[in-house]
């Protein structure tokens, strides 16, 4: 139904809220079968190569997580620091990741909030040299 089927699907959900009607209920959690891969195997290598091969014709979609108040930040958790030499955001090592993959085609999706739409506007738009990767994408 792509994104009227969307919206439709997310004001009923929001009115279920609302309404206190859980859409959970009757479902019982259990852990997903899945497969270990270890780094440094054949398996693991080829499971890389084949991401590789793909990479250029992949959309990146960053669901931009709201504001870092829990955490003690003022801010919007994607310009948090990654660490503390350089002050690196979490965007910039997220988009320099993508650069990585995608040196020719990068593409990126950044999905914000009422909240966070300003502030990840400001953090992409800043001249700042350390946010060439930014720029790039």
């Amino acid at each position: 139904g792509g994104l009227a089927q969307y919206v439709r699907n997310a004001r009923q959900l929001l009115a279920d809220s609302k309404a206190g009607v859980n859409p959970l209920d009757g479902w019982a959690p259990s852990v997903p079968a899945g497969q270990i891969i270890t780094p440094g195997t054949a398996e693991y290598g080829d499971f890389e190569k084949a991401g590789a091969a793909v990479a250029e014709d992949t959309v990146f979609v960053l669901v931009a997580g709201g504001l870092g108040e829990r955490l003690g930040y003022s801010g919007i958790k994607i310009a948090l620091p990654t660490e503390t030499l350089t002050g690196q955001c979490y965007l910039e090592y997220y988009c320099s990741y993508i650069m990585q993959l995608c040196p020719t085609n990068p593409c990126l999706v950044i999905m914000t909030s009422d909240d966070t739409d300003g502030a990840t506007k400001a953090l992409v738009s800043t001249d700042a040299p350390r946010f060439e990767y930014l720029r790039a994408l």
